[in-house]
């Protein structure tokens, strides 16, 4: 009963039809269990397997299709997109939802909106038993550039990119000039550079920045990124609700501080397929995901019997799975003994 109003009208966890999606979504749930749907792993014997046709994700569904019996996940999530599910946070009607670090911005701020008494927290994932948990972090990278052979100025690329990432994050950077200018309300214009690159851990260095001030008292040592996010942080202490979301992302108990933890106990997980997808993933992935979403939303709605993820393994196999399998590791293989040859 998040929302207080004394009904049985709430749900336990916030789940859609599209079960992983970052945000809302229930890989950090699914990670709990040790599976990984979507993510290429490493097995005992060093070659890759797809977590989504692993045994751990079956063991996951079966807790998933307990919740559903038991009313704790909505009844109807199965025709429910992310913007539905973010309308019932919103109102308040759920618990806890898994999701990105940008979750408190969208849609927990909504929640807040609606009900300044709405206090989200983020915490950590949990195990199920007594191993460790792991984050899956998926190969975002989603956009490559290419230059054509006998191109005049092939080196044009590389100096967009040197020059967005030194006006915004470089020793001399015009950060409030050319990524969030005050001039402008503070809207994102970054996003109109024909290349967007961003540097490594760049939220998490920015919130180590501030818990360095913080800690030694002295806010005026902030620069750039970190120093526009510490104005937004200030504003909510103004009384600016705006900015709630700013301050449970970046703030003292931020969610910055999970990721933290994750990175002191080496609790990240890789995903270990980091290329352009494969023959067989051009012609038959899409089907493939498409047909792993319809089986894990029935076992979960208690349309099809647990087991049916035995056989939809072996049917993810005989319809391209294998091929995929094959492919993924002759590339892994290949990555290792380039490796080994620079190595000698």
């Amino acid at each position: 009963d998040p929302d207080g109003n004394g009904k049985d009208d709430t749900y336990g966890i916030a789940i859609m039809k599209d079960l992983f999606n970052g945000c809302i979504g229930l890989e950090g749930f699914f990670a709990g269990y040790h599976s990984y749907p979507g993510i290429w792993l490493e097995d005992d014997n060093g070659n890759l397997v797809y977590g989504s046709v692993q045994p751990e994700t079956k063991v996951a569904l079966g807790r998933l299709a307990q919740l559903y019996k038991s009313g704790q996940l909505d009844k109807e999530f199965g025709i429910k997109d992310v913007s539905k599910v973010a309308n019932a946070i919103a109102e308040g009607k759920i618990g806890i939802t898994f999701g990105e670090q940008w979750n408190p911005i969208y849609p927990l701020s909504s929640s807040f909106n609606n009900d300044n008494n709405a206090d989200w927290q983020g915490y950590p994932l949990v195990s199920a038993d007594d191993k460790p948990v792991r984050v899956p972090l998926r190969f975002r990278t989603h956009l490559y550039f290419a230059v054509r052979k006998g191109y005049e100025h092939p080196e044009a690329v590389v100096k967009m990119i040197n020059l967005y990432l030194g006006k915004n994050w470089g020793a001399k950077n015009e950060f409030d000039k050319y990524y969030m200018p005050h001039e402008n309300g503070s809207v994102s214009v970054w996003k109109f550079s024909p290349v967007t690159p961003f540097p490594p851990y760049k939220n998490l260095n920015a919130f180590l920045e501030i818990e360095k001030a913080r800690k030694n008292n002295d806010m005026s040592v902030l620069k750039g990124e970190a120093r526009a996010i510490q104005n937004n942080i200030e504003a909510y202490a103004r009384g600016d609700k705006c900015f709630w979301g700013w301050e449970k992302i970046y703030g003292v108990n931020g969610v910055y501080n999970v990721l933290k933890q994750y990175i002191a106990n080496d609790s990240l997980l890789l995903d270990k397929f980091t290329t352009a997808p494969t023959k067989t993933m051009v012609q038959k992935k899409a089907a493939l995901d498409k047909y792993e979403k319809e089986v894990f939303v029935r076992i979960i709605m208690g349309d099809a019997d647990l087991d049916e993820f035995d056989k939809f393994v072996e049917n993810w196999n005989k319809l391209g799975g294998n091929e995929i399998v094959r492919e993924v590791n002759e590339w892994y293989k290949s990555l290792k003994n380039q490796s080994k040859g620079l190595n000698q």
